[in-house]
Formats: C-alpha cells, sequence, structure tokens
C-alpha cells in the first residue's frame, strides 16, 4: 500500500486494517511536516481511530485538528442557516441542494429577481464566513 493508501484505509476502514494501516502509515511520516491534502484527513482519522478505541499518543495529538474542524463546521452550517432564513425573509427562493454544494447551491438557485439583493442580503449575516459570501456574489456575477 502507498502511504496515501494507508492514509485513507486508517481514516475510513474498520478493524485489524484500519489499525495495520494507521501504525504503517504512522510508521512512514512525521506527523509534524504533512502535505496539506493529508492535513485534511487528520479530522477523519482521529474520528475513526478514537471510535475504534485505538490508544496511541499521537491520536491523542489529532484530537485539536478534529474539534477545530468540528466548530468551523458547526459555525458554517449556522452562518449558512441564517442566511437561508435572511434570504427567504427578503423573499428570496433558495434551495439548498446536495451535501455540502452550499456556495454553488446559494449561487444557483436564487431566483433572477432576487439576484441583485443576494450578495448584499448575505454580507449582513454575521456568523456567514466573508469567503462565502463573495463566492457567492462572483457566482452570480458570473450567471447575470
Amino acid at each position: 500500500m502507498t502511504k496515501d493508501e494507508q492514509l485513507l484505509t486508517a481514516a475510513f476502514a474498520v478493524g485489524d486494517r484500519a489499525r495495520e494501516a494507521w501504525v504503517a502509515w504512522r510508521d512512514s511520516v512525521d506527523v509534524e511536516v504533512l502535505e496539506p491534502a493529508e492535513e485534511k484527513v487528520l479530522p477523519q482519522l482521529y474520528r475513526n481511530l478514537s471510535g475504534m478505541g485505538v490508544t496511541d499518543p499521537v491520536v491523542e495529538r489529532l484530537r485539536s485538528t478534529y474539534r477545530h474542524t468540528w466548530v468551523a463546521n458547526q459555525l458554517l452550517l449556522q452562518g449558512v442557516a441564517e442566511a437561508m432564513a435572511v434570504l427567504a425573509r427578503e423573499g428570496v427562493d433558495a434551495r439548498l441542494i446536495g451535501d455540502a454544494a452550499l456556495v454553488l447551491a446559494l449561487a444557483l438557485v436564487a431566483q433572477a429577481s432576487g439576484r441583485g439583493r443576494v450578495a448584499e442580503v448575505l454580507a449582513a449575516v454575521p456568523t456567514l464566513p466573508s469567503p462565502l459570501v463573495a463566492a457567492v456574489a462572483l457566482l452570480l456575477a458570473v450567471a447575470a
């Protein structure tokens, strides 16, 4: 198995297969110096290994990465929920479609009648991250 396959197996498989992949990956990398793509898998790696009861000092160090990601996701979802409520109050018929295509969904389902107001209305939602507002504004400008 390649290093990437070991990481993904440890993050998504169960049982001995995941444990063996974890040990092989952990022993082959310096967890302090990872590629960005590897870092993105760490929250899921922690969740999987801790859920299986794996006790390892490195797994415990991954807990902060997991918690940081969880909090960031909760804040994003809270912001999106508030944005959807604000858009509804403004008469913009918006729907979230698919898994996590939040930016694209907000931009594409905003009706033409509300396009001019969408970015402005979203910018007024304090918990919605400004990069998300900027992305919606850009997508609406391109679609116009």
